[in-house]
Protein backbone atom coordinates (compact mmCIF):
# COMPACT_ATOMS: atom_id res chain seq x y z
CA UNK A 1 0.00 0.00 0.00
CA UNK A 2 2.84 2.41 0.83
CA UNK A 3 4.41 1.63 -2.58
CA UNK A 4 1.14 2.44 -4.36
CA UNK A 5 0.74 5.75 -2.48
CA UNK A 6 4.32 6.69 -3.25
CA UNK A 7 3.68 6.17 -6.96
CA UNK A 8 0.53 8.30 -6.79
CA UNK A 9 2.44 11.13 -5.09
CA UNK A 10 5.18 10.95 -7.74
CA UNK A 11 2.61 11.07 -10.51
CA UNK A 12 0.96 14.12 -8.93
CA UNK A 13 4.29 15.95 -8.68
CA UNK A 14 5.08 15.18 -12.31
CA UNK A 15 1.66 16.45 -13.36
CA UNK A 16 2.17 19.73 -11.45
CA UNK A 17 5.59 20.25 -13.02
CA UNK A 18 4.22 19.55 -16.46
CA UNK A 19 1.46 22.12 -15.91
CA UNK A 20 3.85 24.79 -14.66
CA UNK A 21 2.93 24.44 -10.98
CA UNK A 22 5.57 24.50 -8.26
CA UNK A 23 8.04 26.63 -10.24
CA UNK A 24 8.46 29.31 -12.84
CA UNK A 25 9.87 27.06 -15.58
CA UNK A 26 7.99 24.43 -17.52
CA UNK A 27 9.17 21.26 -19.25
CA UNK A 28 9.80 21.49 -23.00
CA UNK A 29 6.87 20.33 -25.13
CA UNK A 30 6.99 16.74 -26.27
CA UNK A 31 7.97 16.08 -29.87
CA UNK A 32 4.77 14.86 -31.50
CA UNK A 33 6.50 14.16 -34.84
CA UNK A 34 8.21 10.75 -34.87
CA UNK A 35 11.67 10.56 -36.40
CA UNK A 36 11.59 9.95 -40.16
CA UNK A 37 11.76 6.36 -41.29
CA UNK A 38 14.62 5.68 -43.68
CA UNK A 39 13.69 4.27 -47.10
CA UNK A 40 15.91 2.25 -49.37
CA UNK A 41 15.81 3.57 -52.91
CA UNK A 42 14.58 0.86 -55.31
CA UNK A 43 16.70 -0.46 -58.17
CA UNK A 44 15.42 -0.64 -61.74
CA UNK A 45 16.52 -3.44 -64.07
CA UNK A 46 15.19 -3.36 -67.61
CA UNK A 47 17.07 -6.46 -68.73
CA UNK A 48 19.92 -6.90 -71.16
CA UNK A 49 20.38 -5.15 -74.49
CA UNK A 50 18.70 -7.01 -77.34
CA UNK A 51 18.97 -7.72 -81.06
CA UNK A 52 15.66 -7.93 -82.90
CA UNK A 53 14.31 -8.38 -86.42
CA UNK A 54 12.54 -5.49 -88.13
CA UNK A 55 8.78 -5.70 -87.75
CA UNK A 56 8.85 -7.90 -84.67
CA UNK A 57 7.21 -7.28 -81.32
CA UNK A 58 9.97 -7.13 -78.72
CA UNK A 59 9.40 -7.95 -75.07
CA UNK A 60 10.95 -5.78 -72.36
CA UNK A 61 11.14 -7.32 -68.90
CA UNK A 62 11.72 -5.42 -65.67
CA UNK A 63 11.05 -8.33 -63.34
CA UNK A 64 14.52 -8.21 -61.80
CA UNK A 65 13.91 -4.71 -60.45
CA UNK A 66 14.05 -4.80 -56.68
CA UNK A 67 13.31 -2.94 -53.47
CA UNK A 68 15.31 -3.77 -50.35
CA UNK A 69 12.33 -2.92 -48.13
CA UNK A 70 10.07 -5.35 -49.97
CA UNK A 71 7.71 -2.59 -51.13
CA UNK A 72 5.64 -3.13 -54.26
CA UNK A 73 6.91 -1.31 -57.32
CA UNK A 74 5.35 0.69 -60.11
CA UNK A 75 7.12 0.67 -63.47
CA UNK A 76 7.71 3.67 -65.72
CA UNK A 77 8.98 2.73 -69.21
CA UNK A 78 10.03 5.55 -71.54
CA UNK A 79 11.02 5.36 -75.21
CA UNK A 80 13.93 7.79 -75.36
CA UNK A 81 15.20 7.24 -78.88
CA UNK A 82 13.99 5.57 -82.08
CA UNK A 83 14.87 5.71 -85.80
CA UNK A 84 13.70 8.79 -87.67
CA UNK A 85 10.85 7.12 -89.58
CA UNK A 86 9.68 4.90 -86.74
CA UNK A 87 6.22 5.11 -85.18
CA UNK A 88 7.08 2.67 -82.41
CA UNK A 89 5.45 3.03 -79.00
CA UNK A 90 5.58 1.02 -75.81
CA UNK A 91 2.57 -1.17 -75.21
CA UNK A 92 1.32 -2.51 -71.92
CA UNK A 93 2.20 -1.64 -68.35
CA UNK A 94 3.94 -3.17 -65.38
CA UNK A 95 7.07 -5.27 -65.34
CA UNK A 96 6.53 -6.73 -68.83
CA UNK A 97 5.85 -4.48 -71.83
CA UNK A 98 6.34 -4.71 -75.59
CA UNK A 99 7.49 -2.48 -78.42
CA UNK A 100 6.91 -2.96 -82.15
CA UNK A 101 10.25 -2.20 -83.81
CA UNK A 102 9.16 -1.06 -87.26
CA UNK A 103 12.38 0.44 -88.63
CA UNK A 104 16.05 -0.50 -88.74
CA UNK A 105 18.34 1.11 -86.18
CA UNK A 106 18.59 1.59 -82.44
CA UNK A 107 15.76 1.94 -79.96
CA UNK A 108 16.65 3.26 -76.51
CA UNK A 109 14.31 2.62 -73.60
CA UNK A 110 14.62 3.83 -70.01
CA UNK A 111 13.06 2.15 -66.99
CA UNK A 112 12.48 3.74 -63.62
CA UNK A 113 10.61 2.15 -60.71
CA UNK A 114 8.96 3.72 -57.67
CA UNK A 115 8.32 2.11 -54.29
CA UNK A 116 5.73 4.65 -53.18
CA UNK A 117 8.38 6.98 -51.78
CA UNK A 118 11.37 7.25 -54.09
CA UNK A 119 12.11 6.90 -57.77
CA UNK A 120 14.98 4.64 -58.74
CA UNK A 121 17.87 5.69 -60.92
CA UNK A 122 17.13 5.01 -64.58
CA UNK A 123 18.21 1.75 -66.19
CA UNK A 124 18.72 1.97 -69.97
CA UNK A 125 18.15 -0.78 -72.53
CA UNK A 126 19.07 -0.65 -76.23
CA UNK A 127 17.44 -2.72 -78.96
CA UNK A 128 19.44 -3.01 -82.19
CA UNK A 129 17.05 -3.82 -85.02
CA UNK A 130 18.36 -5.68 -88.06
CA UNK A 131 16.72 -6.78 -91.31
CA UNK A 132 16.89 -10.53 -90.74
CA UNK A 133 18.96 -13.38 -89.35
CA UNK A 134 18.93 -17.17 -89.23
CA UNK A 135 20.45 -18.38 -86.01
CA UNK A 136 20.28 -22.07 -86.87
CA UNK A 137 21.84 -21.54 -90.30
CA UNK A 138 24.59 -19.33 -88.88
CA UNK A 139 25.22 -21.78 -86.07
CA UNK A 140 28.30 -20.98 -83.99
CA UNK A 141 29.84 -18.65 -86.57
CA UNK A 142 29.12 -15.51 -84.52
CA UNK A 143 30.08 -16.89 -81.14
CA UNK A 144 26.64 -18.25 -80.36
CA UNK A 145 25.40 -21.76 -79.64
CA UNK A 146 21.79 -21.72 -80.91
CA UNK A 147 20.90 -25.40 -80.64
CA UNK A 148 21.88 -28.51 -78.72
CA UNK A 149 24.65 -29.57 -81.14
CA UNK A 150 25.81 -26.04 -81.90
CA UNK A 151 24.70 -25.92 -85.53
CA UNK A 152 22.62 -27.80 -88.09
CA UNK A 153 25.61 -29.97 -88.97
CA UNK A 154 25.73 -31.23 -85.42
CA UNK A 155 29.53 -31.04 -85.18
CA UNK A 156 29.63 -29.39 -81.72
CA UNK A 157 32.34 -26.97 -82.82
CA UNK A 158 32.86 -23.30 -82.06
CA UNK A 159 35.33 -21.15 -84.02
CA UNK A 160 36.07 -18.93 -81.01
CA UNK A 161 39.82 -18.72 -80.59
CA UNK A 162 40.52 -16.44 -77.62
CA UNK A 163 41.15 -19.54 -75.52
CA UNK A 164 43.93 -21.65 -77.01
CA UNK A 165 46.75 -23.99 -76.07
CA UNK A 166 48.98 -21.05 -75.16
CA UNK A 167 46.71 -19.47 -72.53
CA UNK A 168 44.44 -22.24 -71.30
CA UNK A 169 46.60 -22.67 -68.20
CA UNK A 170 45.91 -19.04 -67.25
CA UNK A 171 42.12 -19.43 -67.05
CA UNK A 172 40.37 -18.77 -63.77
CA UNK A 173 36.80 -18.92 -62.52
CA UNK A 174 34.85 -15.72 -63.25
CA UNK A 175 31.52 -16.78 -61.76
CA UNK A 176 29.69 -19.80 -60.39
CA UNK A 177 26.02 -20.51 -60.88
CA UNK A 178 23.71 -22.24 -58.41
CA UNK A 179 20.96 -24.47 -59.80
CA UNK A 180 17.43 -23.94 -58.43
CA UNK A 181 17.22 -27.73 -58.17
CA UNK A 182 19.27 -27.42 -54.99
CA UNK A 183 16.23 -26.00 -53.23
CA UNK A 184 14.07 -29.05 -54.03
CA UNK A 185 15.21 -31.19 -51.14
CA UNK A 186 12.20 -33.53 -51.20
CA UNK A 187 13.34 -35.16 -54.45
CA UNK A 188 16.36 -37.24 -55.34
CA UNK A 189 18.43 -35.53 -58.01
CA UNK A 190 20.41 -37.42 -60.64
CA UNK A 191 22.95 -35.39 -62.61
CA UNK A 192 23.20 -32.12 -64.49
CA UNK A 193 23.56 -33.08 -68.14
CA UNK A 194 22.11 -30.11 -70.00
CA UNK A 195 23.97 -28.31 -72.79
CA UNK A 196 23.17 -24.58 -72.46
CA UNK A 197 22.29 -22.51 -75.50
CA UNK A 198 24.09 -19.18 -75.97
CA UNK A 199 22.14 -16.45 -77.77
CA UNK A 200 22.77 -12.70 -77.62
CA UNK A 201 24.75 -12.94 -74.38
CA UNK A 202 22.21 -15.14 -72.58
CA UNK A 203 22.64 -18.79 -71.59
CA UNK A 204 19.46 -20.87 -71.69
CA UNK A 205 19.54 -24.19 -69.84
CA UNK A 206 17.31 -26.82 -68.33
CA UNK A 207 17.86 -28.51 -65.00
CA UNK A 208 17.45 -32.14 -64.03
CA UNK A 209 13.98 -31.37 -62.63
CA UNK A 210 12.80 -29.78 -65.92
CA UNK A 211 13.18 -26.22 -64.75
CA UNK A 212 14.30 -23.62 -67.29
CA UNK A 213 16.76 -20.84 -66.51
CA UNK A 214 18.17 -17.83 -68.33
CA UNK A 215 21.62 -16.70 -67.19
CA UNK A 216 23.60 -13.57 -67.96
CA UNK A 217 26.70 -14.99 -69.63
CA UNK A 218 28.86 -12.09 -68.43
CA UNK A 219 27.96 -12.03 -64.75
CA UNK A 220 26.46 -15.48 -64.13
CA UNK A 221 23.34 -13.90 -62.61
CA UNK A 222 20.04 -15.68 -63.10
CA UNK A 223 17.70 -13.57 -65.25
CA UNK A 224 14.61 -15.73 -64.77
CA UNK A 225 13.49 -19.23 -63.75
CA UNK A 226 10.46 -21.15 -64.98
CA UNK A 227 9.42 -24.14 -62.89
CA UNK A 228 6.70 -26.35 -64.44
CA UNK A 229 6.85 -28.64 -61.36
CA UNK A 230 6.93 -31.78 -63.47
CA UNK A 231 8.85 -33.55 -60.67
CA UNK A 232 5.56 -33.83 -58.77
CA UNK A 233 4.47 -36.55 -61.21
CA UNK A 234 7.16 -38.97 -60.09
CA UNK A 235 10.70 -40.03 -60.88
CA UNK A 236 11.31 -41.47 -64.37
CA UNK A 237 12.04 -45.21 -63.98
CA UNK A 238 15.05 -45.52 -66.27
CA UNK A 239 17.78 -42.99 -65.43
CA UNK A 240 15.90 -40.86 -62.96
CA UNK A 241 15.61 -37.09 -63.20
CA UNK A 242 17.68 -36.01 -66.19
CA UNK A 243 17.27 -33.33 -68.81
CA UNK A 244 19.47 -32.55 -71.81
CA UNK A 245 18.42 -29.01 -72.74
CA UNK A 246 15.98 -26.67 -74.45
CA UNK A 247 15.35 -25.39 -77.97
CA UNK A 248 15.28 -21.78 -79.18
CA UNK A 249 13.45 -20.27 -82.13
CA UNK A 250 12.40 -16.88 -83.46
CA UNK A 251 8.96 -17.09 -85.10
CA UNK A 252 8.01 -13.75 -86.65
CA UNK A 253 10.66 -12.23 -84.44
CA UNK A 254 9.20 -13.64 -81.21
CA UNK A 255 12.03 -15.15 -79.16
CA UNK A 256 10.83 -18.49 -77.82
CA UNK A 257 12.23 -21.24 -75.62
CA UNK A 258 10.76 -24.75 -75.96
CA UNK A 259 10.97 -27.31 -73.19
CA UNK A 260 9.83 -30.95 -73.16
CA UNK A 261 9.15 -31.81 -69.53
CA UNK A 262 9.51 -35.04 -67.60
CA UNK A 263 5.72 -35.35 -67.32
CA UNK A 264 5.19 -35.26 -71.10
CA UNK A 265 4.39 -31.61 -71.76
CA UNK A 266 5.80 -29.27 -74.39
CA UNK A 267 6.07 -25.74 -73.01
CA UNK A 268 6.76 -22.53 -74.92
CA UNK A 269 8.24 -19.59 -73.01
CA UNK A 270 9.04 -16.01 -73.87
CA UNK A 271 12.84 -16.06 -73.97
CA UNK A 272 13.12 -12.53 -72.56
CA UNK A 273 10.79 -12.85 -69.58
CA UNK A 274 10.45 -16.61 -69.05
CA UNK A 275 6.67 -16.27 -69.07
CA UNK A 276 4.53 -18.88 -70.89
CA UNK A 277 3.36 -17.87 -74.37
CA UNK A 278 -0.42 -17.54 -74.25
CA UNK A 279 -0.60 -18.12 -78.02
CA UNK A 280 0.86 -21.63 -77.66
CA UNK A 281 -1.39 -24.55 -76.80
CA UNK A 282 -5.15 -24.96 -76.96
CA UNK A 283 -5.67 -23.72 -73.39
CA UNK A 284 -3.70 -20.51 -73.85
CA UNK A 285 -1.26 -21.41 -71.08
CA UNK A 286 1.82 -22.04 -73.21
CA UNK A 287 1.64 -25.81 -72.77
CA UNK A 288 0.70 -28.86 -74.86
CA UNK A 289 -0.04 -32.31 -73.40
CA UNK A 290 2.10 -34.71 -75.44
CA UNK A 291 0.13 -37.74 -74.21
CA UNK A 292 -3.21 -36.45 -75.46
CA UNK A 293 -4.69 -38.83 -78.06
CA UNK A 294 -1.64 -41.10 -77.81
CA UNK A 295 -2.87 -44.69 -77.33
CA UNK A 296 -1.22 -46.60 -74.51
CA UNK A 297 -2.18 -49.62 -72.47
CA UNK A 298 -4.15 -48.88 -69.28
CA UNK A 299 -3.68 -45.16 -69.79
CA UNK A 300 -6.27 -44.29 -67.16
CA UNK A 301 -4.76 -46.43 -64.39
CA UNK A 302 -1.02 -46.52 -65.10
CA UNK A 303 0.93 -43.92 -63.07
CA UNK A 304 2.82 -41.51 -65.27
CA UNK A 305 6.10 -42.27 -63.51
CA UNK A 306 5.86 -45.87 -64.77
CA UNK A 307 5.75 -44.97 -68.45
CA UNK A 308 7.91 -41.92 -69.04
CA UNK A 309 11.64 -41.35 -69.28
CA UNK A 310 13.89 -38.31 -69.43
CA UNK A 311 12.65 -36.00 -72.20
CA UNK A 312 14.55 -35.28 -75.38
CA UNK A 313 15.24 -31.80 -76.71
CA UNK A 314 12.60 -30.39 -79.09
CA UNK A 315 13.84 -30.38 -82.69
CA UNK A 316 12.55 -27.41 -84.64
CA UNK A 317 11.99 -28.22 -88.32
CA UNK A 318 10.31 -25.29 -90.04
CA UNK A 319 7.00 -24.68 -88.31
CA UNK A 320 6.88 -28.22 -86.85
CA UNK A 321 8.32 -29.08 -83.46
CA UNK A 322 9.44 -32.69 -83.13
CA UNK A 323 9.93 -34.41 -79.79
CA UNK A 324 10.86 -37.96 -78.97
Amino acid sequence: MKYALKNLELAAVMLMVGCGGGGSSSAPPADINPPPVSNNVPVADGGLDQVAIQGSVVTLYGGRSADADGDSLTFDWSLIERPADSFATIGGAGKTVTINVDELGAYVIDLSVNDGVDDSPVDRVTIDVILSRSLLADGTANGMWPNYLGNLSGNKYSPLDQINENNVADLHVVWRWRSPDNDLTAFQNSAFEATPLMIDGVLYASTSFSQVVAIDAVTGETLWIHDPQSYNYGRPPNNGFLHRGVAYAEHDGVKTIYLATGDARLIALNAVSGEPLETFGSLGNGSVDLLEDVPRLNASTTPLDDVHDQPDIPDLAGVVTQVG
